[in-house]
């Protein structure tokens, strides 16, 4: 239900806010808890190469790159990991200079919270609200093709790392969340035609992703009406929605899908 999120300063453009797909935070983000729930174990091949952030040249790629870095980001919150942490703050650091973004994150501060393990929940926040100044900055300056970008990468790479763990352990909460990509799909891939005219990248981007949408394509998402319930629970009112959403999605389905988000990954961390 909570798939779309749009950018209250940039409310024209055809696209989810980036401020939503970065936002791992466990209280906003159901998919980190996902991930705890699962027990998965830390898998450091499954992130980008944080020393790889010059493999993005163009502001094109590393918009795109910094959106990946990000979503890394917090999959690394999610486990403790404080020494990997700094890596790829310094990637971000690095790809935000260059687009002319970093006066949006307080570097210093990150850093010392990544130092200490009680405070990677308050890195994770902070970073995402530096994040949401800098969505705000680029709609306000003529500059959401770069936000939109970033959304890419954030998004990507968080459905990569979701099929990741879904490979090691199999799970219909997990499954639900893949399969119901499909809705964020389709909103990006209207970003991506939006601003793609003759631009090259865009274009191999957006054949990119009209594959990924293929794998997609036998998925049914049904959000079912009904009414809300309030109950008496221990003296306590206790409200259960009326209203549900059925994810109908085959095995073999998903094992497609997982296969196309491995390839879209593929193409966007080497650049297309």
């Amino acid at each position: 239900a909570d798939l779309v999120i749009w950018s209250e300063g940039c409310l024209s453009r055809p696209f989810p806010s980036a401020e939503f797909y970065y936002n791992w935070h466990p209280k906003q983000r159901p998919l980190i808890e996902f991930i705890q729930d699962m027990k998965v174990p830390y898998s450091e091949s499954l992130l980008f190469d944080a020393n790889k952030c010059d493999n993005f040249e163009t502001s094109f790629k590393k918009s795109l790159g910094l959106g990946v870095f990000c979503a890394d980001l917090g999959y690394l919150n999610v486990y403790n990991k404080t020494g990997d942490v700094i890596s790829y703050l310094v990637a971000i650091r690095k790809l935000t200079e260059a687009l002319k973004l970093a006066q949006f994150f307080d570097f210093p501060t990150l850093k010392r919270i990544a130092t200490n393990n009680n405070n990677l929940d308050s890195l994770l926040v902070l970073s995402t609200m530096s994040y949401h100044n800098m969505d705000m900055y680029l709609c306000a300056n003529d500059r959401a093709d770069v936000s939109a970008m970033m959304v890419t990468g954030v998004w990507t790479e968080s459905l990569y790392l979701a099929a990741q763990v879904y490979k090691k352990k199999e799970n219909k909460r997990m499954r639900d969340h893949i399969a119901s990509q499909k809705n964020i799909l389709d909103a990006l891939m209207s970003a991506l035609v939006h601003y793609m005219g003759n631009n090259a990248d865009y274009v191999k981007l957006v054949s990119a992703f009209k594959e990924l949408a293929k794998a997609y394509e036998p998925v049914v998402i049904e959000n079912v009406e009904g009414e809300d319930k309030v109950e008496m629970l221990n003296g306590q009112a206790v409200t259960t929605q009326g209203s549900y959403t059925v994810i109908t999605v085959s095995d073999e389905q998903m094992t497609q899908i997982v296969k196309a988000v491995e390839t879209l990954r593929k193409k966007i961390t080497e650049a297309l």
